[in-house]
């Protein structure tokens, strides 16, 4: 196919499912990815309402439906609970709606959905999500801090390369479980300029400590942390003093994180 009457940029599910639609309308199609191996980040891991209603237009949709597990209901952190099976009475939602739940609170703590139609009535269609949180529920699933107790700040910043990123998402989730407060980022650079970036990027966080996922010579199983980042504007010599890595395995690491929330609600 020399010329081809559409060209197709990026072979995701949208740019294959755009690209089989026109060729069953007869127009030629070429479709270009410039990813030689495949990306190690999911980009269809689900399959929503309005995916399934264009399946559906094309007769595939019952067969796909059995093959997949039901999600109903997901828990984005720790005591939050989203509640996908709602039914709502306003007649702009035209897609799922739900619910915001939190452990220890007898109410919703807002709610919302999905609304494609909605903006359409003051000129173009243009897909859209929105909600709505109940400030007086909001404020009863907050755990305020003691009077004496220290500011509240963030415990770690989970950080690593764009290839690490499972192993970046999957950390910083473990250590929420924990109940730590985590900030996670994907930093850019080489694998020579992977700590430092990661530190300079962790400098108006006001994060305790340092987790860098994929650091030069380290394997799968351990992380390179980096305690105190506080101090690190201090100068020794006349040079900034830059914080002392640590070795440590995920697993020590996640456990270390649970042992001080412990140790920090008994006092």
């Amino acid at each position: 196919m020399d010329h081809p009457d559409v060209v197709v940029i990026g072979a995701g599910p949208t740019g294959l499912m755009l690209a089989c639609e026109l060729a069953l309308a007869g127009v030629r199609c070429r479709v270009l990815e410039r990813r030689s191996e495949q990306p190690n980040i999911t980009r269809a891991f689900a399959v929503h309402a309005r995916t399934l209603e264009l399946l559906n237009a094309r007769g595939m949709a019952d067969a796909l439906v059995p093959r997949g597990v039901p999600i109903r209901s997901v828990a984005p952190a720790p005591g939050a609970l989203l509640d996908l099976g709602e039914f709502r009475g306003f007649d702009y939602y035209d897609g799922v709606v739900f619910d915001v739940f939190a452990s220890g609170v007898g109410a919703e703590l807002g709610g919302g959905g999905r609304y494609d139609h909605l903006i359409g009535r003051f000129g173009r269609n243009l897909p859209s999500t929105g909600f709505a949180l109940d400030v007086d529920h909001l404020f009863r699933a907050v755990e305020w801090p003691q009077a004496d107790a220290e500011e509240a700040r963030i415990d770690y910043v989970v950080a690593g390369p764009h290839r690490s990123a499972r192993a970046v998402i999957d950390l910083a989730n473990k250590l929420r479980q924990g109940r730590r407060r985590v900030v996670q980022l994907l930093i850019k650079g080489t694998e020579q300029t992977l700590v430092s970036n990661a530190l300079a990027a962790v400098e108006a966080q006001g994060a305790k400590a340092l987790v860098v996922v994929g650091a030069p010579g380290l394997d799968q199983d351990h992380v390179a942390l980096f305690e105190k980042i506080g101090i690190q504007h201090a100068r020794r010599n006349g040079r900034p003093h830059r914080p002392v890595m640590k070795k440590m395995s995920r697993a020590a690491l996640v456990a270390s994180g649970r042992s001080r929330r412990r140790q920090g609600a008994s006092k």
